[in-house]
Protein backbone atom coordinates (compact mmCIF):
# COMPACT_ATOMS: atom_id res chain seq x y z
CA UNK A 1 0.00 0.00 0.00
CA UNK A 2 1.70 3.56 -0.65
CA UNK A 3 1.99 5.68 2.30
CA UNK A 4 -1.02 8.23 2.71
CA UNK A 5 -3.02 6.22 0.74
CA UNK A 6 -4.58 4.93 3.72
CA UNK A 7 -7.93 8.09 4.05
CA UNK A 8 -8.64 8.10 0.32
CA UNK A 9 -8.91 4.23 0.29
CA UNK A 10 -11.09 4.32 3.23
CA UNK A 11 -13.58 7.31 2.15
CA UNK A 12 -13.53 5.43 -1.22
CA UNK A 13 -15.48 2.50 0.46
CA UNK A 14 -18.43 5.24 0.62
CA UNK A 15 -18.53 4.94 -2.90
CA UNK A 16 -20.68 2.32 -5.30
CA UNK A 17 -18.04 -0.52 -6.47
CA UNK A 18 -18.83 0.19 -9.96
CA UNK A 19 -17.06 3.38 -8.98
CA UNK A 20 -14.29 2.11 -6.60
CA UNK A 21 -13.28 -0.48 -9.18
CA UNK A 22 -13.14 2.46 -12.09
CA UNK A 23 -11.50 5.30 -10.42
CA UNK A 24 -10.73 3.86 -6.73
CA UNK A 25 -6.70 3.57 -8.08
CA UNK A 26 -6.52 6.42 -9.99
CA UNK A 27 -7.45 8.69 -7.16
CA UNK A 28 -5.32 6.65 -4.50
CA UNK A 29 -2.47 7.38 -6.67
CA UNK A 30 -3.02 11.09 -7.48
CA UNK A 31 -3.61 11.57 -3.61
CA UNK A 32 -0.15 10.03 -2.54
CA UNK A 33 1.46 11.78 -5.32
CA UNK A 34 0.46 15.32 -3.93
CA UNK A 35 1.29 14.46 -0.90
CA UNK A 36 4.86 13.34 -2.11
CA UNK A 37 5.48 16.64 -3.32
CA UNK A 38 4.41 18.91 -0.48
CA UNK A 39 5.76 19.72 3.01
CA UNK A 40 4.29 19.22 6.58
CA UNK A 41 1.94 21.82 6.57
CA UNK A 42 0.75 21.55 3.07
CA UNK A 43 0.24 17.85 3.75
CA UNK A 44 -2.10 19.00 6.26
CA UNK A 45 -4.53 21.08 3.68
CA UNK A 46 -4.21 18.49 0.56
CA UNK A 47 -6.00 15.76 3.13
CA UNK A 48 -8.57 17.61 4.54
CA UNK A 49 -9.63 19.29 1.08
CA UNK A 50 -9.48 15.82 0.01
CA UNK A 51 -11.43 14.13 2.21
CA UNK A 52 -13.89 16.81 2.01
CA UNK A 53 -13.72 16.22 -1.75
CA UNK A 54 -14.13 12.43 -1.44
CA UNK A 55 -17.48 12.94 0.81
CA UNK A 56 -18.83 15.41 -1.08
CA UNK A 57 -18.28 12.95 -4.20
CA UNK A 58 -19.73 10.08 -2.64
CA UNK A 59 -22.66 11.93 -1.75
CA UNK A 60 -23.43 13.22 -5.46
CA UNK A 61 -22.70 9.89 -6.68
CA UNK A 62 -25.02 7.72 -4.47
CA UNK A 63 -27.65 10.71 -5.11
CA UNK A 64 -26.49 10.39 -8.95
CA UNK A 65 -27.78 6.93 -8.75
CA UNK A 66 -30.87 7.00 -6.35
CA UNK A 67 -32.06 9.55 -9.39
CA UNK A 68 -31.92 7.10 -11.95
CA UNK A 69 -33.05 4.26 -9.78
CA UNK A 70 -35.73 6.43 -9.14
CA UNK A 71 -36.62 7.44 -13.20
CA UNK A 72 -35.81 3.76 -14.13
CA UNK A 73 -38.94 3.08 -11.64
CA UNK A 74 -41.18 5.55 -12.92
CA UNK A 75 -40.56 4.38 -16.51
CA UNK A 76 -40.90 0.51 -15.74
CA UNK A 77 -44.84 2.30 -14.00
CA UNK A 78 -45.17 4.05 -16.72
CA UNK A 79 -44.99 0.77 -19.15
CA UNK A 80 -47.23 -0.90 -16.90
Amino acid sequence: MMRGAVLPRLLMRLYPRAFRERYGAEIESTWAAELAGAGPGRRVWIRARGATDLLAGALREWTRRRGEAERMGAMGADLK
